[in-house]
């Protein structure tokens, strides 16, 4: 075509363009939007259980080695979520022995096939309370919406006299900071340790006290930069 018959060009006025060009720089990306982690469920805010030996559910103690279980189910988000860490509250701890946080699906029978494992943190001695976080790889965990799974901690090692406890609560509500919609069970279980051990009920109903940081993810066509 020759410059005779090419149609004109007219620029768009500068401050429309201003403006699209702003917008650009500031519409959120998918990437950006699944960065903003949050608490998807939490009950270390809950009052703690009255114990009579013990500051929490025994994990190592004079009577052996326990490992425990609690489960939670996911919100309504299609998309589904993006777990990044755990946080466990220890009534008192003992060093010398191995934990290992895991997230699991859930079968009938309790903990089911392993979907990942979060990284242990280091563990001092302590004879009082304290939150310590277990974060999960670079990539995260990614849980289903509207699903249980199960948050085990296995403990291994040498029997000793030492004590070191995961705290509990009797309360069947969960903290505000976290998703309206996710929930956690009002039981948790235990066996002692060894994975061809049985699941049991707690003696005691209660639930096992955490916090499950994380992000919701977008649908997979949400606009990218």
């Amino acid at each position: 075509m020759n410059a005779e018959n090419q149609p004109e060009r007219r620029s768009l006025p500068m401050g429309i363009q201003s403006f699209l060009i702003a917008g650009l720089m500031t519409y959120p990306c998918a990437d950006e939007v699944r960065a903003k982690e949050m608490v998807l469920v939490s009950s270390i805010g809950q009052i703690n259980a009255r114990e009579i030996f013990f500051s929490g559910s025994p994990i190592a103690s004079p009577f052996g080695l326990v490992d425990h279980a609690q489960s939670f189910t996911t919100g309504s988000n299609s998309s589904g979520y993006k777990l990044n860490s755990v946080a466990i509250q220890f009534g008192q701890i003992s060093t010398g022995l191995t934990y290992r946080v895991s997230i699991h699906q859930s079968e009938t029978s309790g903990p089911g096939t392993e979907i990942g494992a979060l990284t242990t943190p280091t563990f001092s001695t302590s004879t009082t309370g304290q939150t310590l976080t277990f974060p999960a790889g670079s990539g995260g965990i990614t849980l289903v919406a509207s699903t249980k799974y199960f948050l085990v901690l296995d403990v291994s090692g040498t029997r000793t006299d030492q004590i070191t406890t995961w705290r509990n609560t009797q309360s069947d509500n969960e903290d505000s900071s976290g998703l309206d919609d996710w929930t956690i069970d009002d039981d948790h279980i235990f066996r002692a340790f060894g994975s061809n051990q049985v699941w049991w009920d707690n003696l005691q109903s209660s639930s096992l006290k955490f916090r499950i940081n994380g992000e919701v993810l977008m649908p997979s066509s949400f606009p990218t930069s």
